[in-house]
């Protein structure tokens, strides 16, 4: 029997064990301790058949499946991402009806959308407006169309690739929901410091 045991080895480990603490659990939430979900949707021209499945997403696996008392939930659209389309403190399960209600309201534009400034744009509030200690859950809804190809982290600038690093990938037809590991790196970064001492 072979035995390998390095130090990539361990710092991947634990990376994964940091995944799954920063994603959660949907269908079944037991949490008792709030989390920070901060959600982009796309509503540009290229989502005109989509954007009902995606507010279909965020109201049954996020409002309904995910958020309890306590959680800070906040949505933007994009291209237009000047004002949150939601920004609340969840009180408790009564307002869920009226969340999906306003996520109803949201209708296709013919705008276009910039995918790395979204990126960057989520990334910054999630750091800014995070409370420290919780749960981060940030996540963007979209096509994710550049330049008439799928996202692909190798023709994004670096510094919206980088911000990238640590996310996951949901495929749905037609769109996609990726999840960022906000601070992940700098948390893996801390682990392996100090597990090398």
């Amino acid at each position: 029997m072979q035995k390998v045991s390095t130090r990539k080895d361990i710092i991947f480990l634990l990376l994964i064990c940091f995944c799954i603490d920063m994603i959660p659990v949907f269908g079944d939430d037991r949490r008792s301790v709030p989390l920070d979900a901060f959600i982009m949707i796309e509503n540009s021209a290229a989502t005109r058949a989509t954007l009902r499945d995606q507010m279909d997403w965020l109201c049954g696996t996020v409002i309904d499946g995910m958020l309890i008392p306590g959680d800070t939930f906040v949505v933007w659209t994009y291209p237009d991402q000047t004002r949150p389309l939601i920004d609340l403190e969840i009180s408790g399960e009564d307002q869920k009806e009226g969340l999906k209600r306003r996520v109803g309201t949201l209708v296709p534009t013919d705008k276009i959308a910039d995918f790395p400034q979204t990126v960057r744009t989520i990334v910054s509030e999630a750091e800014k407006r995070s409370r420290p200690g919780l749960i981060q859950y940030v996540a963007i809804s979209g096509s994710f169309v550049i330049d008439n190809g799928q996202v692909d982290k190798h023709t994004l600038p670096s510094d919206t690739a980088e911000l990238l690093r640590y996310s996951r990938v949901e495929d749905h037809p037609g769109w996609k929901t990726i999840i960022i590991g906000v601070g992940l790196q700098e948390r893996v970064k801390k682990a392996a410091e100090s597990f090398g001492r």
